[in-house]
């Protein structure tokens, strides 16, 4: 094989090499952006994690109130 037969292997393997380069940056960019997104989404979602939480609390509180409000009256007809 003459040198500029190796060159010109070296030269095409080089340009694959940039095409794989390129293929593997974008992919890389997009599982960026998707990664970014998957965030948001859990942001949004440990948001109403808490809302829901701190709703379920003021429940339980107000079922404890009536609870108690209950046995007050209870026990003023059993007096």
């Amino acid at each position: 094989m003459s040198i500029g037969d190796k060159i010109k292997l070296i030269e095409k393997y080089i340009n694959e090499m940039g095409k794989k380069i390129r293929e593997l940056s974008r992919e890389n960019y997009e599982l960026k952006q998707e990664i970014n997104l998957l965030k948001e989404r859990e942001k949004v979602l440990l948001s109403r994690i808490a809302k829901y939480e701190s709703e379920q609390k003021n429940a339980d509180n107000i079922i404890k109130r009536l609870s108690n409000i209950s046995k007050l009256i209870d026990k003023k007809l059993g007096d």
